[in-house]
């Protein structure tokens, strides 16, 4: 799963930084990719976060 996200206080997806389409055409079927707005984005990382143990980033993968 590839997720985008809109800059903060922004709800337009077509104001993505990357082109989210490309991303899926060369994934070739091996990712799924959303573009989420930035309501969706903080509700997706108050979600995550709270499941994630102590001490592990969800940006890169691993323990800190």
């Amino acid at each position: 799963m590839i997720l985008f996200s809109v800059p903060e206080g922004v709800n337009d997806i077509t104001q993505v930084a990357a082109n989210a389409n490309w991303v899926t055409e060369k994934t070739l079927g091996a990712a799924h990719v959303f573009v989420l707005t930035s309501d969706a984005s903080f509700a997706f990382t108050e979600a995550v976060g709270a499941a994630l143990p102590a001490g592990f980033s969800a940006l890169e993968g691993r323990r800190l």
